[in-house]
């Protein structure tokens, strides 16, 4: 048995690439999408989201592993690991950083700007921006879920970011230029406020505890 400190950010990416999968034992995942939500808004802050235990794959256990909900054969990936506790979190955070699953996740800019209109926020004050931006919760409905069939694109131009750009500097940097070619006013929102503290990534570091092929199956 082994436990060490990894990025969810990275988890998420070994699932989506099929180095993580689950055993077919594991039930089939069940999350609202408001726990969805809650899990974008502690990512974002750095919060603390639980321990994972996983197991590590072997020629020798037959668990018919099978992929993450929303995750496509990626071909031949080696399986590294089975994760037995954490499957809820992953397929969210696949969600959030991937666009997989049965709905899209979407940061309100419209939403956003009128809570900092409406706060007086101070975009030339970090600890103020600071304090603004970590006093709001998924209640403040800043974040939006729409069906699978909601195009990204075309939602953005409504206001509504699709998180795997915040996932992806890329393409967050490319939403943004198109944000503000129809929204030039909004600068120093997108440059002080979305970006430094709406923007998820690697972060938060969590515990994975990971069990030896050589464990008992029974165990």
């Amino acid at each position: 048995m082994k436990a060490q400190q990894q990025g969810f950010g990275d988890l998420v990416e070994e699932a989506y690439s099929g180095r993580l999968r689950l055993p077919e034992f594991q039930r089939p995942w069940r999350w609202s999408r408001a726990k969805v939500l809650r899990l974008f808004d502690s990512v974002r802050k750095d919060y603390p989201i639980g321990g994972f235990l996983t197991l590590e794959s072997s020629n020798k256990l037959d668990l018919s592993p099978r992929l993450f909900e929303g995750v496509q054969e990626p071909g031949r990936e080696t399986i590294t690991s089975y994760v037995l506790d954490g499957q809820q979190r992953i397929t969210a955070g696949l969600a959030l950083y991937k666009g997989t699953g049965r709905s899209r996740y979407f940061l309100d800019l419209k939403a956003l700007s009128k809570l900092a209109v409406d706060s007086d926020l101070n975009y030339d004050s970090r600890d103020s921006l600071k304090e603004f931006a970590n006093s709001l919760d998924e209640e403040d409905k800043y974040l939006r879920a729409r069906p699978r069939s909601a195009n990204p694109e075309n939602l953005l131009d409504e206001g509504l970011l699709w998180t795997p750009y915040l996932a992806d500097p890329h393409e967050f940097s490319r939403a943004k230029e198109r944000y503000l070619n129809h929204n030039p006013e909004k600068d120093k929102f997108m440059e002080r406020l979305v970006g430094p503290y709406f923007k998820i990534g690697r972060e938060p570091t969590v515990p994975v505890t990971e069990l030896d092929s050589g464990m008992p199956l029974e165990a």
